[in-house]
């Protein structure tokens, strides 16, 4: 079977920058107050360029010069941004936010720098890009409200860089009345090394395959030479779970960029517990088989669908109800597993009643066992654990007869699967050794619980036991 396993990653070795203190890119306002008026009625858009270094590439903070006009009144909401270059215009690119602060207003008299710590995003650059400086009254604010006057700054009085002046008056930001304008505007643009070297991981995941002896560790990441997100896969085997293995990432992204090198811990495939907790799903989801090992299904004319929590479980659960309409939580939910499952437990969610609500049958060896019930307290909404702990080898569950009056949703459900139950030797593969030893152990168990051969748990080795062996040959 394939099971996903979140993880947090071990890394180790990654190329990173040489340690040094953070790079300010600083035009100062050389020419006083300048350009005016910033404000979210009349000119919504500043913005003026600058030139990537080679070193630091993490956009950490952002200010400029600005002076509130008219004094002692209330003053536009702005926020600093840096964008991307427009490849027809050469000009700012509105559609390329890279880096952004929180809104920010000031009524101080006098022309003041102003410096904010970004909040979203931060970049990597790319060094010898052309990036913008932005302030932005996009949005922001009651119009009406005072203006400000922008700090000038002497064109490459500081950088030989002939960045220019842009401003916009069109209320979206996206079209720029006012190109190539000097003197500049005066700003700064502070960047640092990137924390996590050559690659940014974003999103990390391990699935083990069937037999528990291979497994796929996929990763995505933020490369630092170009921002772009770069995916890789790889595919290892072998190594006692809990011990280190490592690889090396070749990051291109249009061409080689660097290359680090990452190491993971080897899952123990054989025992880990899964999760299918429904809450990477889209809101509506027709829930069948998302999940490996797990496939949900329900009677005719019912399927299974990701629905708002009921009360504080959020964000989804499931719930089953008619094809083609609104869950209404009453219908019967059958989920059947890959290959037998230990542990297995997970929530009744927004039971009302008092009393039994709803049935739970549990089939082992895909043959029918026993009937729990759901116990409702008579508490509005109340979420109940249902542990089937005390059985083992579970292929499937029917939870049926829902008679709450509201319906209930389920939620949560954690199990263990036994990779390969029919592998009495250890060795990965189901074959004669095995078949011999579950004939040696044919009979009663004379201990229930240590008697390996009884993969239905019967407390016997008998014809089912051999039928499931055969089914997992190989």
């Amino acid at each position: 079977m394939n099971r996903k396993l979140k993880r947090a990653l071990l890394v180790a070795g990654f190329l990173t920058a040489g340690a040094s203190a953070d790079t300010v890119i600083d035009k100062p306002a050389n020419l006083g107050p300048q350009w005016h008026p910033l404000d979210n009625t009349g000119s919504y858009v500043y913005a003026d360029c600058f030139i990537a270094p080679a070193t630091d590439s993490i956009v950490s903070m952002l200010g400029t010069w600005l002076r509130p006009q008219p004094t002692g009144t209330p003053h536009s909401v702005v926020r600093f941004e840096v964008w991307g270059t427009d490849v027809g215009t050469g000009g700012p690119d509105w559609t390329q936010v890279l880096a952004s602060t929180d809104p920010f207003s000031t009524e101080t008299p006098g022309l003041n720098l102003y410096v904010l710590p970004v909040t979203s995003d931060g970049g990597p650059l790319m060094p010898g890009n052309t990036y913008w400086f932005v302030a932005t009254a996009v949005g922001m604010g009651e119009p009406d409200f005072g203006s400000y006057q922008v700090g000038g700054h002497l064109q490459n009085s500081v950088y030989q860089d002939d960045c220019t002046f842009w401003f916009s008056n069109d209320p979206t930001g996206q079209n720029f009345n006012g190109q190539n304008n000097t003197p500049e505007m005066a700003f700064q643009v502070h960047l640092t090394a990137p924390t996590a070297g050559c690659l940014t991981i974003t999103t990390e995941e391990i699935i083990c395959h069937a037999g528990g002896t291979t497994f796929t560790v996929n990763i995505e990441g933020l490369n630092a030479c170009t921002g772009g997100s770069s995916m890789f896969t790889f595919t290892g085997s072998g190594g006692a779970a809990g011990e280190e293995i490592c690889f090396t990432l070749l990051v291109d992204d249009g061409g080689f960029c660097c290359s680090t090198e990452i190491c993971v811990t080897i899952p123990d495939c054989l025992s880990e517990t899964l999760v299918c907790d429904f809450d990477g799903l889209p809101g509506g989801d027709i829930v069948t088989n998302q999940y490996p090992g797990a496939t949900f299904s329900s009677s005719a004319g019912n399927d299974n669908k990701v629905h708002p929590a009921f009360n504080d479980t959020p964000p989804n659960i499931l719930c089953t109800g008619p094809v083609g309409a609104p869950a209404d939580c009453v219908a019967p939910t059958f989920i059947d597993f890959t290959n037998p499952v230990d542990s297995l437990a997970f929530y009744a969610i927004g039971v009302n009643d008092v009393g039994p609500v709803a049935d739970v049958n549990v089939f082992i060896g895909n043959v029918f066992d026993s009937t729990v019930p759901v116990i409702g307290a008579g508490t509005p909404y109340d979420n109940i654990l249902i542990d089937l702990s005390p059985f083992t080898n579970v292929t499937r569950i029917e939870l049926t007869n829902i008679t709450d009056l509201a319906g209930i949703g389920w939620d949560t459900f954690s199990f263990s699967a036994t990779a390969f139950p029919s592998d009495l030797d250890g060795d990965g593969i189901v074959g004669m050794v095995d078949f011999l030893a579950l004939l040696a152990a044919w009979g009663s168990c004379s201990d229930c619980g240590t008697c390996p051969a009884d993969f239905d748990g019967d407390c016997s080795v008998g014809i089912l036991d051999l039928l499931i062996l055969l089914g997992n040959w190989g």
